[in-house]
């Protein structure tokens, strides 16, 4: 995990704080988790519009090309190639508020595949529905003030029916 130090970074914050095997480090109580699964199936006729995953981390399972990633210093989408059997992991919103900012939620998008009908297998790990995610004391200090503010799955929702 060394080379891949987001990875430590979720896999601390989904141990419970309180079953004794948590740092206890972070702001948050993590006794309520989620894992989603989706089956995104995407026809001739539909894409996805530009987003970012409002979870922790999301790994998905591709039929066949058709995902794009934004390069945020650029400004440009770049494919995702699909590499058979290969599963991508992606940094969500939530991360990138623990880290405060220094891990990027990916924003994405799928494009049309008139040819043939792409599938997508996505698990998304993330909060319970309204438990508050908060950035981590670790990444604050005088150079990093704190960026984002907490929030939940179910301040998301909200804000989307207003």
């Amino acid at each position: 995990m060394a080379q891949f130090p987001w990875l430590q970074l979720a896999a601390t914050a989904f141990r419970s704080t309180n079953s004794g095997g948590g740092s206890g480090k972070f702001p948050m109580s993590l006794e309520s988790k989620v894992q989603g699964l989706l089956l995104e199936i995407f026809v001739a006729v539909l894409g996805l519009p530009p987003h970012s995953a409002y979870s922790c981390l999301t790994i998905a399972l591709q039929s066949s090309p058709g995902l794009k990633i934004m390069d945020m210093e650029e400004g440009k989408w770049g494919k995702v190639p699909k590499l058979h059997g290969a599963l991508q992991v992606h940094v969500g919103d939530h991360l990138e508020v623990l880290s405060n900012g220094l891990y990027k939620s990916v924003v994405q998008r799928a494009i049309l595949n008139c040819e043939r009908t792409r599938i997508s297998i996505v698990s998304l790990m993330s909060l319970g529905l309204d438990e508050k995610m908060g950035t981590a004391k670790e990444f604050v200090d005088e150079q990093h003030p704190k960026r984002y503010k907490e929030s939940s799955f179910g301040d998301f929702l909200n804000s989307l029916r207003q």
